[in-house]
């Protein structure tokens, strides 16, 4: 092998190997030999971010090409320093190279080459945001090399084209050119540069909308970089990756993955892409209201992009600071220009309406701001300028004009919502925006015409558990999970964790947490979770749950059955009701905030029966009940009180909102009376959903599981399980150590019936790590999207199993949600650590009277029974039904 050969093979693997090869065989090398293997040193320099040292190797290269006498390859070692000058930000010294080897090249007949000299001074170009002169040079350049039948150049140019097309807004022609790069990369097995092509799609999925993709495909470039030992490209797609998390409103993950960049850069110094890292990380730190160290990030930001002439990058700094906080509108008035002159339309339309926003817009702005955001793929300015321009139509008294423009916006956020399937992605992606719905709301409302009402119940609709949903409707498990011995730790974890000797003495129910650092095991399997749901969800778009028909939704109610759904407009409370006749309206129940303290007060109550302290004791029952009783009255007459002349029958199916949700519903008081004597109540996430759970298909079963493990503070577990068996002729019991997550994996699908009477634990601070305790570990809500279950009925006879966090967008993250997801019709679950043997007796009365009625109808009896004799809502109203009667 000679040296030439050994330092080509040796470069593959390790550039920093590579370095010591050559400093070995240069100094036996002839000329042309010396000057290829100083080619080679400056491209290790270059995998290894040493872009300085590199242009001295081109330098050298250089002079050993000319004293051999060979001027093509002395043009040819020009090519990669022009790169090389515009990494450092020397871009006046790149382009002028540039041109000059484009010209020498040209002189000598090398076609070939000429056309990449093309392509790294069209890159130049589009560093700086001159993206029409980069467009330019890359189609004459991808001209040449199709003519050659270059695969390779063929690719490099058409990756370059579909990046210049997407920052010009042509976003349809950029995405064909990314996926033929990348798979002639992988037909050569070229993995670096198809990682590349990976992190260009990545900026074109996030620039089109379509953030969660953008994700996925950053997140495998960025591993194959990190494998490859590419410490730059990695912190490039790291930058990438928190431009979409930025706009999906992750903003802790955006400010770990820029800092993971910083560090980077701090290592191995590219000056334009810490600016760019800074620029991002000011608008993170200005949403986390840490606006001092936002405006030092811009300012370092803004000296960067000013030293290297990047006028565009300035322009966008200049926009970000005019956005925070006390900032002079002069920024905003700068960035305008600055884009408008860079002939940036999209971006121009960007600061138009920031400054909009901080003088006056007027029709004539907002329309050409909307049509300009259309043009070049900008759906959220388009949402915002849509929702303005209805505001600005509301304050003139224009109602149709207003109602048209919140129209558009809803459709527009619509389209974008859909783009994003990955759950906590998409929760995320609605924290700033459900506003938008709650404008075509209240306009519709305003108006009032009956048909306007309708709409109005079908918006709040959209916008009300909508990924839930998805899932009910989709009726399918997740089948890919993360790693099973990373989900094992944990569930050891657990068991160690929580275990028995680990109950708070004061109350055997309660769990104190041991000091075993569960927090970074739950952290891990989170991230493997959602890397995993990434990559299987990233590309995919949801399925577009159809509009609402409120016609189906009346034809759905029975005879004597109302629905309520509760909504939101401008901080107060209102509902619809919906019977089969009509759909009417109320519109200021109560004010959230009143609502919401009335909730932490009725939370407070609810505690202390539970609490056997000596001051308890000495206190009357009725003294204790006096409180709790107090706060439910008031919540009847802001939550039912007004609605009740306009329901229809005993039947009632309440679709909660926000705060709504948790309450106990059917133990609000009317006078000394539970809103249960007056109607038979089942609960929903969403009218939509309760219509889907209602056209389900009853199951082909009637096979029972019943699971119990007792265990202090819940002795009576086994006698629970042991009365329901015996009017559940046939049901499969198991208790104790054989009531185990795999038994009920292996059942679920076969199963109308599921009864779980166990421990529970509720994470508000994660819920989606609530679960239930099972024999061989514990059940986490992640855990049942997996499940494939299709039961009539499931059963959580444990603490705090109905309870959830309401997250943007009215979705339930909770026990409750995963099982309707995974396939049940009705979960009967409690709201708060019921009582051990008012729990016990509840769920025998109620399986015994379900021979008879309905599931609303039997729970509904038992708890009338049972506050014969424990008359404190504690004791009898903890368990609610959620889903159909």
């Amino acid at each position: 092998m000679t040296d030439l050969e050994r330092a080509r093979d040796v470069l593959s693997r390790s550039p920093a190997e590579a370095l010591e090869v050559i400093a070995e065989a240069l100094p036996r090398a002839a000329p042309a030999d010396a000057a290829t293997l100083c080619l080679l040193r400056a491209r290790a320099f270059r995998l290894l971010g040493r872009h300085d040292d590199a242009l001295v190797a081109f330098d050298d290269a250089n002079a050993y090409a000319v004293r051999a006498g060979e001027p093509l390859l002395a043009a040819k070692t020009r090519i990669g320093k022009i790169d090389s000058l515009g990494m450092l930000g020397r871009f006046d010294d790149a382009l002028a190279l540039g041109e000059e080897t484009v010209l020498a090249l040209e002189n000598l007949g090398a076609e070939g080459d000429a056309a990449r000299a093309r392509c790294n001074v069209g890159s130049l170009y589009w560093r700086l945001d001159r993206y029409e002169d980069a467009l330019a040079r890359y189609e004459s350049a991808a001209q040449t090399f199709a003519r050659e039948g270059d695969t390779i150049a063929i690719a490099i140019a058409a990756t370059n084209r579909a990046n210049a097309l997407a920052c010009l807004g042509r976003v349809e022609e950029a995405l064909p050119l990314h996926e033929q790069a990348r798979d002639a990369y992988r037909s050569l097995e070229l993995e670096i540069e198809a990682a590349e092509v990976e992190t260009n799609l990545g900026y074109l999925h996030h620039v089109s909308g379509r953030h969660a993709a953008a994700l996925a495909a950053l997140a495998r470039a960025e591993r194959t970089f990190v494998g490859q030992d590419r410490p730059h490209e990695a912190a490039r797609a790291q930058i990438d990756a928190a431009e979409a998390e930025a706009a999906l409103n992750l903003w802790p993950e955006c400010l770990a993955h820029l800092d993971d960049a910083l560090a980077t850069f701090a290592r191995l110094p590219l000056p334009d892409d810490e600016a760019r890292a800074r620029s991002i990380r000011a608008r993170a730190l200005a949403a986390q209201g840490r606006v001092a160290e936002a405006r030092a990030d811009l300012d370092a930001a803004e000296a960067l992009f000013r030293s290297r002439k990047n006028l565009a990058r300035v322009a966008h700094v200049r926009l970000t600071r005019g956005s925070l906080p006390g900032s002079a509108i002069s920024d905003l008035q700068a960035a305008a220009r600055a884009f408008s002159r860079l002939k940036l339309a999209g971006w121009a339309a960007e600061a138009r309406f920031a400054l909009g926003e901080r003088s006056a817009h007027t029709a004539r702005s907002l329309g050409a701001i909307r049509r300009a955001a259309k043009k070049h793929g900008r759906g959220w300015l388009e949402c915002r300028a849509s929702r303005a321009l209805g505001r600005l139509y509301a304050a003139q008294g224009k109602p149709a004009e207003a109602i048209r423009a919140f129209r558009q916006a809803a459709f527009t956020l619509e389209a974008a919502r859909t783009q994003i399937a990955p759950e906590t992605l998409h929760v995320a992606f609605l924290e700033d925006k459900l506003g938008v719905y709650e404008d075509l709301v209240g306009a519709l409302l305003e108006r009032g015409r009956p048909l306007d009402i309708e709409e109005a119940l079908a918006v709040v609709e959209r916008a009300k558990s909508r990924l839930l949903l998805e899932r009910v409707l989709a009726s399918r498990p997740e089948s890919v999970e993360p790693p099973d011995a990373l989900r094992a730790q944990l569930s050891r974890a657990y068991r160690e964790s929580y275990a028995l000797d680990a109950f708070d003495p004061e109350d055997p129910r309660r769990f104190m947490a041991s000091t075993l650092p569960l927090g970074e095991l739950e952290r891990a399997w989170d991230a493997a979770r959602r890397a995993d749901e990434l990559q299987r969800e990233g590309n995919r778009s949801l399925s577009g749950v159809e509009a609402l028909q409120v016609s189906a939704l009346r034809a759905a109610l029975a005879h004597g059955e109302s629905l309520i759904v509760y909504f939101a407009t401008q901080n107060n409370l209102g509902a619809f009701v919906v019977t089969q006749k009509r759909v009417e309206v109320r519109e200021r129940l109560v004010s959230l905030d009143a609502l919401q303290h009335a909730a932490r007060r009725l939370r407070y109550h609810l505690q202390k029966p539970e609490r056997d302290t000596p001051l308890t004791r000495l206190l009357p029952a009725r003294s204790i009940r006096s409180g709790v009783e107090n706060v439910l009255r008031e919540l009847y007459d802001a939550l039912l009180r007004p609605l009740a002349p306009l329901l229809s029958g005993e039947k009632l199916v309440l679709v909660p909102h926000g705060a709504v949700h948790g309450l106990p519903l059917h133990a609000l008081l009317d006078g000394d009376h539970p809103a249960l004597e007056t109607w038979e109540i089942v609960t929903a996430p969403s009218a939509g959903t309760w219509l889907a759970l209602t056209q389900k298909s009853a199951p082909n079963t009637v096979a029972a599981l019943l699971m119990g493990l007792p265990e202090p503070g819940i002795e009576r577990v086994g006698s629970e399980v042991a009365a329901i068996a015996r009017v559940l002729p046939g049901a499969r019991v198991a208790l104790g150590e054989s009531a185990t997550g795999a038994l009920l994996q292996s059942f679920a699908p076969t199963l109308q019936t599921l009864h779980i009477a166990t421990h529970a634990r509720f994470r508000e601070d994660n819920p989606l790590f609530s679960g239930l305790k099972l024999a061989d570990g514990w059940l986490l809500a992640r855990d049942l999207y997996a499940l494939n279950l299709d039961a009539e009925l499931v059963t959580l006879s444990a603490c705090q199993t109905a309870q959830a966090s309401v997250m943007p967008g009215d979705e339930l993250l909770g026990l409750t949600r995963g099982f309707l997801a995974a396939g049940a019709r009705r979960v009967a679950a409690s709201l708060w650590p019921a009582d051990d043997a008012a729990t016990a007796t509840l769920m025998t009365r109620f399986y015994a009277l379900l021979a008879t009625r309905n599931a609303a109808a039997a729970l509904r009896q038992a708890q009338r029974e049972l506050r014969g004799a424990f008359p404190h809502p504690y004791h009898w109203a903890a368990f609610t039904l959620a889903g159909i009667r």
